[in-house]
């Protein structure tokens, strides 16, 4: 039994399809079938049910659990040897939202692969929960995610606070108080009170909203539904860039990252929109990686970058 066949039969379950599989390992169906079958005889037992959908024996499912611990305990050991060695090679695997990404990681990116020119990154761009779970399936080395529960095996340092805020096109904003026969300053005061309901004068204005297994977009339907609103969705999507782009035209409100706003937006967009402040619209966003890979001086380094570079960000 080789570490190998072990990667195969892990990608296999987790893709649970030998076209897929052999696709993402980059070999042939019928060397990965050879590797899965070389295991059976060795373990004594079929691990596979080879019908459609592709299926698992109890002992292919056992085995699962203990070839991922091993696959990532051999994958720490060698990065344990690239320390000991003082080798500045090998690759950072690295799990995080897109649009996050988009926002913070392009200043970490050119200074830490200036400063480890060895190094490969590998990115990896999926929701918060899928980036955990590839996490604890050894897939990823770092997940930069909010996380809501700590998680058994996982180490969660804190990086920065992720402030979620409301923009509104100005002259949307007057066309409310003036269909609400409100003063503006008045409306503009209790959408910024914080206080629950209080985006209710909001009902009849159309949104952009990102999709509900996203931050922004789990935080703006709790606050829609809380304010008893059944939001009138002119656009949805994950990508905000591109509805804030629409916002700063003017063609809706939306839930976003603040520090999303001055990198995607020039100075004459962001004077056209109103900025709102949201009631625990604050999120703590987490460097996550294996417990394992405490001591790996590369992920260390990583992270030491993106604090002094985030840091001084936050000073200016």
């Amino acid at each position: 039994m080789n570490f190998t066949s072990l990667t195969y039969f892990i990608t296999l379950v987790q893709e649970r399809n030998f076209t897929h599989a052999a696709r993402r390992l980059h070999v042939t169906q019928q060397t990965l079938s050879a590797h899965i079958a070389q295991l059976e005889r060795e373990i004594g037992a079929p691990l596979v049910v080879r019908r459609v959908p592709l299926s698992f024996t109890w002992t292919g499912q056992v085995f699962y659990q203990h070839a991922l611990k091993l696959h990532k305990e051999e994958d720490a050991m060698r990065k344990a040897l690239a320390d000991a060695c003082q080798e500045e090679t090998g690759c950072l695997r690295i799990g995080i939202a897109p649009n996050r990404e988009h926002a913070i990681l392009p200043a970490i990116l050119k200074r830490y692969t200036r400063e480890h020119p060895g190094i490969r990154i590998q990115m990896t761009e999926d929701i918060n929960r899928h980036l955990i779970q590839k996490l604890s399936e050894g897939g990823l080395d770092l997940a930069i995610v909010h996380m809501e529960q700590p998680l058994a095996g996982i180490t969660q340092e804190a990086f920065y606070q992720e402030e979620m805020v409301l923009l509104i096109p100005n002259q949307l904003l007057i066309g409310l108080a003036e269909a609400q026969q409100v003063p503006f300053a008045s409306l503009l005061k209790r959408l910024s009170s914080g206080t629950a309901g209080c985006l209710a004068p909001l009902a009849r204005a159309p949104f952009l909203l990102s999709e509900s297994g996203t931050v922004p977009g789990r935080l703006a339907r709790r606050l829609l539904a809380e304010a008893d609103i059944e939001p009138f969705v002119r656009v949805s999507s994950d990508n905000l860039r591109l509805l804030l782009e629409l916002c700063a035209a003017g063609s809706g409100l939306m839930f976003c990252p603040a520090n999303l706003i001055a990198r995607n937006l020039t100075k004459q967009q962001r004077q056209r929109l109103t900025r709102i402040p949201l009631r625990t619209g604050e999120r703590l966003i987490s460097f996550c990686y294996r417990r394992e890979l405490h001591d790996w001086s590369l992920l260390a380094a990583f992270m030491d970058t993106a604090r002094q570079i985030m840091h001084a960000g936050q000073d200016h």
